[in-house]
């Protein structure tokens, strides 16, 4: 799996706040896309394995230190497809990342 994370903080991400068990998230206004690639199907990852990816680090990292919105999109049984649909996937994929591009515009400084 290859992850790609772009200039999110130049410092914490979180800071304990008083008389509150739960911490501030410090990188609110970043949104994020969670792209993934599984040879099994969807049904087996969202049964057996209870979306454990998605589940500890959208929800327990990216959420939790304030993102949002995010985003996920998987490309399941990839280990069946022809090189002609995993071609059409990365076309798909560059028009969401154009999308979320103008929808979401860069931070400034």
């Amino acid at each position: 799996m290859a992850v790609r994370l772009t200039a999110i903080a130049d410092g914490p991400s979180f800071a304990y706040r008083k008389r509150s068990a739960l911490p501030e998230g410090l990188l609110a206004g970043r949104s994020a896309r969670v792209v993934t690639t599984m040879d099994g199907p969807s049904w087996w990852y969202r049964f057996w394995h209870r979306r454990s990816l998605h589940a500890s680090f959208v929800n327990a990292t990216l959420r939790f230190v304030g993102f949002g919105p995010v985003r996920e999109t998987t490309y399941f049984n990839q280990n069946t497809r022809t090189p002609a649909q995993r071609a059409a996937w990365i076309r798909e994929m560059e028009r969401i990342g154009e999308r979320d591009a103008r929808q979401f515009p860069a931070r400034s400084g």
